[in-house]
């Protein structure tokens, strides 16, 4: 304990065989005075949480309902229930600093983050994660580390989820045990995806949180070029190819890898004479002074009703919407992929991002969600992917290659896919070796077969 120093003694006096300090047990006694009042203040917290929440629901539900871009009105809103929670503690405590610590907690509590503010307020973090009260952990321009910042215990932790869920009206439940939202308003720094696993799921028995930080300051492919994550030659390409030539790309990575860094510097370098629109799950992507640009996001189903609006029907929606860029998130699935045909026979220009270990495995992992969601010929729907001319393979925040393709070889029936060296050149064929009669060839552009790959191709 920090209040016990046990190594000072002013005079003792004897008990039996049990020897005490004046000053030990003055302290012991303060100790427990202390944490008493802590007790009483934890208690009274609680409470006023628990009415807020019951009394204010409207109020509280406005303040999430306010666009991230209306700070003035956030701020009007959040002030407003400042005052009431203040009011609630004043009726409740005589003691001004003890209205002052439960002021300063329920402000960071309800309004920011409470022990995580520390964390959000750090440069360079793209991830933590919240296994239970003392085990928080960080990934650090690619690097993955422990902290020190602490709950006070796991109830705490766990009211602190359930603060999450109330402030982004989603409910966690055995119905909702899988939860995922954004949240653009709170922190200043970084706009952020947040995932939560419930209790039901997890076999720690208690939540699981993880957050997805993105800047909110856009990092430009100057930054990009001085943060090594590409070379200059590869950010004046990358220029070229989306801006002038209107190319699609597709940029392929694991999770956490930079894919959406990439695309968010790329998407200010879109020219202001064109109609873009961004369609995600999370507001990740996001496009800073374009005045002919829109950014959707997908509603999911939640036990409270069965409002749905997925990356399929805001993609259909949007095909009547007069767009020269459609750019997608993130495709993972069958339905994320389901509207890719329309969109690439819209002529359009697209953009995306696909899990995958290189290029090539990214390409025919989205033909293969295509034939899923569409139940085309997997041959077919690679064809389609002919709308995509550039392939951005990014690995731990650094664009390792990057390959173009070609269009369609009719004859081998498969993608012609070249692979582009660091000076975003195309990798020279090897010299010429023997073929089986001792005749010298040169060996093609690499392509890649269907029977390349196996995903879920039976």
């Amino acid at each position: 304990m920090a209040w016990l120093e046990k190594n000072k003694k002013i005079r003792t006096k004897e008990s039996g065989n049990t020897e005490l300090s004046f000053y030990e047990t003055d302290t012991i006694e303060k100790q427990t005075d202390v944490e008493d009042k802590d007790k009483k203040l934890e208690t009274i917290f609680n409470q006023i949480i628990d009415r807020l929440i019951g009394e204010e629901t409207g109020l509280i539900n406005k303040l999430n309902q306010i666009n991230g871009n209306d700070s003035f009105s956030y701020e009007e809103v959040k002030q407003l229930i400042f005052q009431k929670a203040t009011e609630k503690f004043k009726q409740i405590c005589d003691n001004k600093n003890d209205v002052k610590r439960l002021c300063d907690r329920f402000n960071s509590y309800f309004f920011g983050y409470y022990v995580m503010d520390s964390l959000l307020s750090q440069p360079d973090i793209s991830d933590i994660k919240i296994y239970n009260a003392g085990n928080i952990r960080i990934k650090k321009r690619g690097v993955r580390m422990g902290t020190d910042v602490k709950f006070m215990s796991n109830n705490d932790y766990i009211r602190f989820v359930n603060m999450l869920c109330v402030r982004n009206k989603k409910n966690l439940s055995n119905i909702n045990a899988l939860i995922k939202f954004s949240d653009v308003v709170s922190n200043p720094l970084y706009r952020l995806r947040i995932n939560i696993t419930s209790e039901l799921i997890n076999n720690s028995g208690i939540p699981k949180v993880h957050f997805r930080l993105i800047p909110k300051k856009k990092v430009t492919l100057e930054d990009l070029v001085r943060e090594n994550y590409m070379n200059p030659k590869q950010k004046d390409y990358l220029i070229q190819k989306f801006d002038k030539q209107e190319a699609g790309i597709l940029f392929v990575g694991a999770n956490g890898s930079g894919k959406t860094t990439g695309m968010n510097a790329l998407l200010e370098v879109f020219s202001i004479q064109k109609s873009g629109l961004v369609i995600q799950e999370t507001d990740e992507l996001f496009v800073e002074g374009h005045p002919d640009f829109s950014v959707w996001h997908t509603i999911e189903e939640n036990n409270e009703g069965m409002v749905h609006y997925g990356i399929n029907e805001l993609a259909n929606h949007a095909l009547t919407d007069d767009v020269d860029l459609f750019v997608l998130g993130e495709v993972k699935s069958g339905s994320d992929a389901a509207a890719l045909p329309m969109l690439v026979a819209t002529g359009s220009q697209i953009m995306l991002s696909a899990h995958g270990n290189n290029e090539e495995e990214g390409l025919y992992k989205v033909g293969d969600y295509m034939k899923q969601a569409t139940g085309y010929e997997l041959e077919q729907c690679m064809r389609f992917l002919t709308g995509i001319q550039v392939v951005v393979y990014v690995k731990k925040y650094q664009i390792c290659s990057i390959s173009e393709v070609h269009g369609w070889d009719y004859e081998k029936q498969r993608l012609r896919i070249v692979k582009l060296d660091e000076d975003c050149k195309p990798v020279k064929a090897q010299k010429a070796f023997l073929d089986s009669s001792g005749n010298a060839k040169k060996e093609d552009i690499k392509t890649f077969s269907l029977n390349d790959f196996f995903f879920n191709n039976g």
